[in-house]
C-alpha cells in the first residue's frame, strides 16, 4: 500500500523540539489505527470508519513524539509506545493529557450554556516494548495515587498496559499485521544491538532485513532514509536517558558538597558532548539537561 497517509511529510524539515518516532509515523494512519484498535479491544470497525486524529504535540514527551490520540465512535483513544520503564504515575500524566484535549475540544462559551456538553469517552492504551521485564498485561489506575486509596465516588482513570515484546500478547499481534511488523523491526534492531553492532549499522541492516522479509516493506522503501534518521535519533536519545540516569546515581547529583557538585557538572558536560555527537540540536540538549544553550554551544 502506498504511504499516502504517512505523517512523515507533515513533520519533516525544520528543527523542532519534538520528533515523531517510527511507531507514531507507521501506526498513525487511519487504517492502521483502526486495525490496532480492533486487535486490542476485539472490535470490528471497518477501514472506512470515520476517525479524527487529534494528537497533542510535545505534551507527554519532550523530544520524541510516541503518542497518538484519536476519536472513533464516541471514544477518545490515546495510544502510547513506551520503551522506558513504566512509570506508576502514568495515570496522572494521562489525566493532564486528557484535560488538555478536552479543553481544545470545548468552545469556551459552552461551559455557560444550559445543555450538557457531550464528550468522547477516554481510553488509554500503552504498548510496552522496553528491555526490562514487565507483566504481559497490567492496569494502572488514578485512584491508586489517592492518599486514602480512592474508592466510593472518586474519579477514576484507567491505563491499560500491553507488553508487546516477542512472546507477549500474541493474540493482539496476530490480529494486527501493522503492530506485529513493527514489533518485528524493533526486536531485530535489539538483536543487532546486543550483537555489538554500531547503532547506525544496526539500523541500516534492520531496514534491509525488513524489506527482504516483507516487513513494513512499502513504508520502508518509500521512507527508508527518514526512518534511518529517526531510529538513530530515537535510540540515541533512549541510550542517553539510561546513561544520564546511571551517571546521576553514581556521581551524586543531589549532593550539595562542592566536590559532588563539580562531579555533577562534569557528568552533565559529558552527556551534552555525547548528545551533540549523536546529532541532537543545541536546543534539545539544553532542554533535556536543563542547562543554558550558550553552555552547550561552548562544548
Amino acid at each position: 500500500m502506498h504511504e499516502s497517509e504517512s505523517n512523515m511529510d507533515a513533520y519533516a524539515g525544520a528543527e523542532r523540539n519534538y520528533k515523531n518516532n517510527v511507531f507514531v509515523d507507521y501506526i498513525g494512519t487511519k487504517e492502521r489505527l483502526i486495525e490496532v484498535y480492533n486487535a486490542v479491544r476485539g472490535t470490528d470497525y471497518a477501514n472506512d470508519t470515520h476517525i479524527e486524529i487529534n494528537t497533542l504535540k510535545n505534551v507527554l514527551y519532550r523530544f520524541i513524539q510516541n503518542d497518538i490520540s484519536f476519536v472513533i465512535d464516541g471514544k477518545l483513544v490515546v495510544l502510547i509506545e513506551h520503551q522506558s520503564t513504566i512509570n506508576e504515575n502514568m495515570p496522572i500524566r494521562m489525566f493532564e493529557y486528557l484535560a488538555k484535549i478536552y479543553e481544545r475540544m470545548i468552545d469556551s462559551d459552552a461551559y455557560y450554556r444550559k445543555n450538557r456538553i457531550v464528550l468522547p469517552r477516554p481510553e488509554f492504551i500503552v504498548f510496552y516494548n522496553g528491555k526490562e521485564e514487565y507483566d504481559e498485561k497490567k492496569t494502572l489506575k488514578l485512584s491508586e495515587s489517592y492518599a486514602d486509596g480512592g474508592g466510593g465516588e472518586s474519579m477514576e482513570l484507567v491505563v491499560s498496559v500491553y507488553n508487546i515484546n516477542r512472546g507477549m500478547n500474541k493474540d493482539v499481534l496476530d490480529k494486527s499485521r501493522a503492530l506485529g511488523e513493527y514489533v518485528a523491526l524493533v526486536s531485530k534492531l535489539r538483536e543487532y544491538e546486543e550483537a555489538g553492532y554500531p547503532l547506525e549499522k544496526a539500523v541500516d541492516d534492520v531496514i534491509k532485513y525488513c524489506i527482504k522479509n516483507d516487513i513494513m516493506v512499502d513504508y520502508l522503501k518509500e521512507h527508508g532514509s527518514e526512518v534511518m534518521s529517526i531510529l538513530v535519533h530515537e535510540y540515541s536519545y533512549e541510550d542517553e536517558l539510561r546513561v544520564t540516569k546511571m551517571e546521576g546515581e553514581e556521581k551524586g547529583f543531589a549532593a550539595g558538597r562542592a566536590e559532588e557538585a563539580q562531579k555533577a557538572h562534569e557528568a552533565t558536560a559529558a552527556s551534552a558532548r555525547r548528545m551533540k555527537a549523536k546529532g541532537l540540536s543545541t536546543r534539545e540538549i539544553a532542554e533535556f539537561l536543563d542547562i543554558p544553550e550558550a553552555e552547550v554551544e561552548k562544548l
